[in-house]
């Protein structure tokens, strides 16, 4: 009967390894280096038998200020994205010639921000489908729950947004009048 080796490793041990060989490749196929501190921490935690500590924010801020949208552009040509930052799922209608974009906010509030725009270039913030607490309750969700890729649409002087809130009360409709 031969002898195996008995010592067990931490559940997951193996997968971490792997893992970072493998984006170790990956950075090395697209000819950059990996973060020197990223393996020998890897592997010294996996040598040890620990876990990293978690890492947890307190506060996170995005303000749109990126340096690549402060250069000049030539006539006629835009950035892409047009609308920078955290607008993710968009959707767009178009009333009384301008055009009105929503977007996720997820748990975030105010939610569901709305945008106005002549040319679907240059948009303007022009409030937030959810804007009074008691519309929607957040309190406990995660921030990938809440209100998710919203629909806008405009019908006989009313603006119609129809969205689904994961885990804080299921389908619902905002309405707002026409802008002036």
């Amino acid at each position: 009967m031969s002898k195996r080796n008995t010592r067990r490793t931490r559940p997951g041990t193996a997968a971490r390894i792997l893992a970072a060989g493998v984006a170790a490749l990956l950075l090395a196929a697209c000819g950059r280096e990996p973060a020197a501190p990223a393996a020998p921490a890897a592997a010294t935690a996996a040598a040890s038998g620990s876990d990293l500590a978690p890492v947890y924010f307190d506060w996170f801020e995005y303000t749109g200020r990126d340096a690549a949208f402060e250069a000049p552009l030539p006539d006629g040509s835009f950035r892409n994205p047009v609308l920078s930052g955290f607008h993710s799922d968009p959707s767009v209608t178009a009333a009384n010639g301008k055009f009105y974009l929503v977007a996720s906010t997820f748990a975030f509030f105010p939610g569901i921000p709305v945008f106005e725009s002549e040319d679907l270039v240059h948009w303007k913030q022009v409030g937030n489908a959810i804007h009074r607490p008691g519309q929607l309750d957040f309190d406990g969700l995660g921030m990938s729950r809440g209100v998710f890729a919203p629909a806008i649409s405009y019908h006989d002087g009313t603006f119609y947004v129809a969205n689904t809130s994961v885990d804080a009360g299921g389908n619902f409709i905002v309405t707002g009048p026409r802008r002036q």
